[in-house]
C-alpha cells in the first residue's frame, strides 16, 4: 500500500486470467502513478489456474495492490462488490481483468470526474468482439433502455468512475454490474458517458455467454424495473 491515503481506488474481478495478472496489472501500474495515491484491488473470484500466485507474485512489485481471494466462484456481480466494499479511495474505478479495458482512458474518466460529474460511464468506441456479441448486446441494451426508461448506451461497459459516496446503501445483488447505471440514475446522480477504447482478448476465455445470462438477465431487469417505480425520492426544503 502507499503510505500516503489513497485518492483513487481501481477495482478488478478475475477468474482464471493467469495470463493476463502481470501485463494487465503493471500496464495499470504505469498509468495509475503519475496520478498520486492510489490503490489496485483484485478479486479472485474462484480462479482454478495460477492466477492467485501470479497474482501474490507481483505484490512485491507493486505496492499499491491489495488482493482478495473468494473460497469459490461466486460471479462478477460478487466479484466487484467484494472489491468495493473494501474501497478506501475518494475516487473509484471499475474494469475487467481481462485485458480488454484499455487503463490508458482511465485519466479520461477521471477528468470528467473532476469537471463535476458524480459517475462516468463509458461505451466501447470501437468494440473488440465477434459480430454475434455485438448483436447480443444491442439488442440487450436497447431492451434494458426501453423498460428501465434511460438512454445508457452500453450496459456492458465495466470501465466505470464514480466518486465513493455513489455506493451509500447502493443495492447489491446477482447481476448488479450489469445494472449499475441504472441504480447511478434512480438515485438522481449527474451521469456523463464518454467513448473509449477497447481491445481483443489477448489471452483465456470470455466466461459469459448468450446462455448463462439470458434468463438470469431477464429476472434481474425485471427487479430493476420494480425497484425503480418504489425507489424513495425526495429533497429537503428546510430543517429545523
Amino acid at each position: 500500500m502507499n503510505a500516503a491515503q489513497p485518492e483513487l481506488s481501481v477495482v478488478i474481478p478475475m477468474k482464471n486470467e493467469e495470463a493476463n495478472v502481470a501485463p494487465l496489472l503493471e500496464e495499470l501500474e504505469g498509468v495509475l502513478a503519475p496520478l498520486g495515491p492510489h490503490e489496485i484491488l483484485v478479486v479472485d473470484d474462484g480462479s482454478t489456474d495460477g492466477t492467485w500466485a501470479a497474482l501474490e507474485t507481483l505484490k512485491s512489485r507493486i505496492p499499491a495492490l491489495r488482493l482478495v481471494r473468494l473460497d469459490r466462484n461466486y460471479g462478477q456481480s460478487t466479484g466487484f462488490w467484494a472489491g468495493l466494499s473494501r474501497v478506501r479511495g475518494r475516487i473509484v474505478v471499475t474494469m475487467d481483468g481481462d485485458m480488454q479495458n484499455d487503463p490508458n482512458d482511465i485519466p479520461k474518466i477521471l477528468d470528467e470526474l473532476e469537471k463535476g460529474a458524480e459517475v462516468c460511464l463509458t461505451w466501447r468506441a470501437n468494440r473488440r468482439d465477434s459480430w454475434f456479441k455485438k448483436v447480443q448486446s444491442r439488442i440487450g441494451n436497447g431492451f434494458r433502455n426501453r423498460l428501465l426508461r434511460s438512454d445508457i448506451r452500453d450496459t456492458g461497459s465495466q470501465l466505470r468512475g464514480y466518486n465513493a459516496y455513489c455506493l451509500e446503501d447502493l443495492p447489491h445483488f446477482e447481476g448488479m454490474h450489469r445494472f449499475m447505471g441504472n441504480l447511478f440514475l434512480m438515485r438522481g446522480y449527474r451521469i456523463v458517458q464518454i467513448p473509449t477504447n477497447h481491445r481483443h482478448r489477448r489471452a483465456g476465455t470470455t466466461k459469459y455467454g448468450m446462455g448463462n445470462r439470458a434468463w438470469r438477465g431477464l429476472k434481474d431487469l425485471l427487479a430493476v424495473r420494480w425497484l425503480s417505480t418504489r425507489t424513495i425520492r425526495y429533497r429537503v426544503a428546510k430543517e429545523d
